[in-house]
């Protein structure tokens, strides 16, 4: 997951219609600009198919592969992977990816291992916050195929898993996508930790998992970050045995802890 930065902060607080008003100044004219999204906050356009799409079923335009060679060489010109690499990257692009369509094609170029990783995760980072809920949700087997995908790199899983986490909240499959996620070892720090804040914010009814989290022995602040999400979680949860088990984390809890401490406003 990309910690958090000053830029990325402030990509995410930009309202969507910057990307519409800014469309003429930075959009050249080309032979065929159907890849253009047609408004500032996306939505399922007239006659779009509702169903859930999985990867697969369709083949990417020759305009958007032009489009995102395009992009992949403004990127390279950033050869780190840090956070600060990828802060200039999108320094350089959040314009010119905000004005991507979210569609099939795209949802296909996030899984092609063969497109720069850095400019994948910052598509992604970039559509979360101009895709409406129910977009999102007709995607949501493919994305959560990627974030499943051991093979992709851990940033953009973990960015992924934000975007999955967006739709958690009224989707029960992309609540068990990231409850896979969270309860798998080899899961890497940046995929687990992206994902269990998300799953802090949906919940889950799993009050085993939840307390296998809680139990994790919390040796630096990521791992009170996943202690913390996990009860988030289970205030979230409509299991019958949550609300017994909520009560016993406080009655348990010293003092001083920092849970405690977060509670009383200290």
């Amino acid at each position: 997951m990309l910690k958090t930065s000053l830029l990325l902060l402030l990509l995410t607080a930009m309202p969507a219609v910057i990307f519409a008003e800014n469309a003429a100044t930075v959009a050249a004219p080309a032979e065929d600009d159907s890849y253009l999204e047609g408004a500032p906050l996306e939505d399922l356009e007239p006659g779009e198919s509702t169903a859930p799409y999985k990867a697969g079923e369709v083949k990417v335009s020759a305009s958007l592969r032009k489009k995102i060679r395009e992009l992949e060489k403004i990127a390279a010109g950033e050869k780190g992977q840090d956070d600060a690499a990828l802060e200039r990257i999108l320094g350089k692009l959040w314009l010119k990816l905000g004005l991507l369509r979210f569609n099939e094609e795209l949802v296909e170029i996030l899984g092609d291992r063969s497109v720069d990783w850095r400019l994948r995760t910052l598509i992604v980072v970039v559509k979360r916050e101009t895709t409406t809920g129910r977009k999102k949700r007709r995607y949501l087997p493919a994305l959560v195929g990627i974030l499943e995908d051991r093979t992709q790199h851990a940033r953009l899983r973990g960015a992924v898993a934000s975007f999955v986490g967006e739709a958690a909240e009224d989707s029960e499959e992309a609540r068990e996508a990231l409850a896979r996620i969270v309860s798998d070892p080899e899961t890497p720090s940046e995929v687990l930790q992206s994902a269990m804040a998300q799953l802090g914010v949906s919940g889950t009814d799993d009050i085993d998992l939840l307390l296998t989290l809680m139990s994790r022995p919390q040796r630096n602040p990521n791992d009170l970050g996943m202690g913390m999400n996990a009860i988030r979680a289970l205030c979230r949860s409509k299991n019958p045995r949550a609300i017994d088990l909520l009560v016993k984390v406080f009655e348990e809890t010293p003092p001083t802890h920092s849970i405690m401490s977060r509670r009383s406003g200290n």
